[in-house]
Parts: structure tokens; C-alpha cells; sequence
């Protein structure tokens, strides 16, 4: 017990400190000119920037954007770059949760178990972990270069094959030459790669600040709703002999469907402002 407490204290810290620095820090430049707060929205500005920087130019362009593009949050919601960003958000965060990757994750030592693969089932979580590690190193190195779509859609595809080669091998478990750790450590990379970082960057981006709260909240509720229900069914199916291999080309099926949705409804936000973003959401 007295080594859970020092391994868990230093880890509860964090985020008392990350609360203390939030409160000490100033409000943005941006949410401070849309407040008609001018002068401390200066001081804001070029406490950021530093003294000698020349704020001037930037910030007449900020409050030609706040002038220009603010609107009240009933007003907001009638324009259609507004709705279009809401769906593209909300589309996200609901494909994030139909990759199974939460239930994955949840039921790591589970699986390891019933795969009867490694000598120890605990090791199957920590593989996952650190090709997840290596996943978002490769992403971060990527997304600028290739776009978050196209990161996006390949990290689907690869999710979607790794849980059918998984269903595979429950199904012809006794005759199976696949290694479900490694489909499922592949998979698990594939998430870090798009499935996992795109929905919560994509969010800052893509949604106006008139109703980013709303509608992130609006994205997470269904989000969470769903990943409720599917890690519910997964705790059934993945104890249940014959559901197994079911469970896995659900997801797999889910995954493909998933990248055609965000083929389909997603907009590429790679080098652009977010006035051209909203530009392109308006049109």
C-alpha cells in the first residue's frame, strides 16, 4: 500500500500544478478583443510575443477577425460553416469510438489471456502501450508533411485490418498462423497514428470559438455514449467463445465504414489559417 501511494502522489501533483499555472495566466488576446478588453488584450499580446516584438499589424488584424467573424451563439448556430464544423467534429469523435480501440485497451490483459500467447498476459499491455508511444511519435512527424486526412483514412484502413486478421485467428484459433499481439499491437499504433490525436486537434480547428464549448461537449456525450455501449458489448463478447471472432470483424467492418465517413465529411486543415478554414466551411 505505502509504495501504491509513492508511485500515485508525484502522478496527483501534476495536475494540481498544471491548475495553478492556468489560474496565473492571462485570458487570450482574441477572447479579450471580442470582450471590447482592447488595452489588456495589448498587454496580452505582448507579454506573448515579447517587448520587442511589434504587435501592431497583428493585432489590428485580430480585431478586424473578431469584428468580422464573432457572432452571438444563437446567431452562430444558423450559419452553415458553424453546423458543417459541429458535424465534422461530432463524425471524429464517434469514429474514434467505433474502432474498438477504448475496449482494446480496456480488456488488454484479457485478451493476452484467452490468446495464450505470452508467457505472462500483463506484457500484452505494456507492448500496446509503447507501440502506442511510437505511433504518435511517427504522427507528430507526419502531420504536416501529409495532411490529417490523409493520416486520418490510413489509420482507419489499418485498424480495420487488424481487427479482421484478430477475428481471423479467434475464428481458426487452433489452426491460426496469425499472432493476434502483434495484429493488435499494429492496431493499437494505427490509433496513435489518427484514430487517437485527430479528433481532439482537428476540434481547435475546425470549430469557431462561438460554439466550441457547445459543440465539443455535444462530441463528447456522443462519444462517450457510444464507446459505453460498445465496451459493454465487448465485455460480453470477448468472454463468450463463440462471439469472439464476431466482435473483432464488427469492429474491423466499423473501421472501414469510419474511414469512408471521414472521407467523405472531413475538409484537410493541413497549412491553413483558421480564416481560411472557416472561409471553406462557409462556402
Amino acid at each position: 500500500l505505502d509504495s501504491m501511494i509513492l508511485i500515485t502522489l508525484p502522478f496527483c501533483s501534476v495536475p494540481v500544478i498544471f491548475l495553478v499555472i492556468l489560474l496565473l495566466l492571462p485570458g487570450s488576446p482574441i477572447m479579450l478583443c471580442k470582450k471590447k478588453q482592447k488595452e489588456n488584450a495589448k498587454q496580452t499580446l505582448q507579454l506573448f510575443r515579447g517587448q520587442n516584438y511589434n504587435i501592431d499589424g497583428e493585432f489590428e488584424e485580430m480585431e478586424k477577425y473578431t469584428t468580422s467573424y464573432f457572432l452571438e451563439f444563437k446567431d452562430a448556430l444558423k450559419k452553415n460553416g458553424c453546423v458543417r464544423g459541429t458535424i465534422m467534429v461530432i463524425s471524429m469523435h464517434c469514429a474514434q469510438q467505433l474502432t474498438g480501440s477504448y475496449a482494446i485497451i480496456f480488456f488488454a490483459r484479457r485478451i493476452c489471456d484467452i490468446a495464450n500467447v505470452l508467457a505472462n498476459p500483463n506484457h500484452g499491455a505494456i507492448i500496446f502501450a509503447s507501440v502506442q508511444l511510437v505511433g504518435s511519435l511517427i504522427c507528430a512527424l507526419l502531420v504536416d508533411r501529409l495532411g490529417r486526412k490523409p493520416l486520418w483514412i490510413v489509420s482507419l484502413v489499418l485498424m480495420g485490418l487488424s481487427h479482421t486478421l484478430t477475428g481471423l485467428y479467434f475464428a481458426e484459433k487452433e489452426e491460426s498462423k496469425i499472432n493476434p499481439i502483434a495484429t493488435l499491437a499494429i492496431l493499437m499504433a494505427a490509433y496513435s497514428l489518427g484514430a487517437g490525436p485527430h479528433p481532439f486537434m482537428m476540434s481547435s480547428e475546425l470549430l469557431p470559438m462561438e460554439v466550441k464549448s457547445f459543440s465539443n461537449s455535444l462530441a463528447m456525450g456522443c462519444s462517450w455514449f457510444i464507446g459505453l455501449l460498445l465496451t459493454h458489448l465487448f465485455s460480453h463478447a470477448i468472454n463468450t467463445e463463440g462471439m469472439r471472432y464476431y466482435v473483432f470483424f464488427m469492429f474491423g467492418i466499423l473501421c472501414f465504414v469510419s474511414a469512408l465517413l471521414i472521407m467523405g465529411v472531413l475538409i484537410e486543415t493541413k497549412r491553413k489559417t483558421l480564416e481560411q478554414i472557416r472561409n471553406e466551411l462557409d462556402s
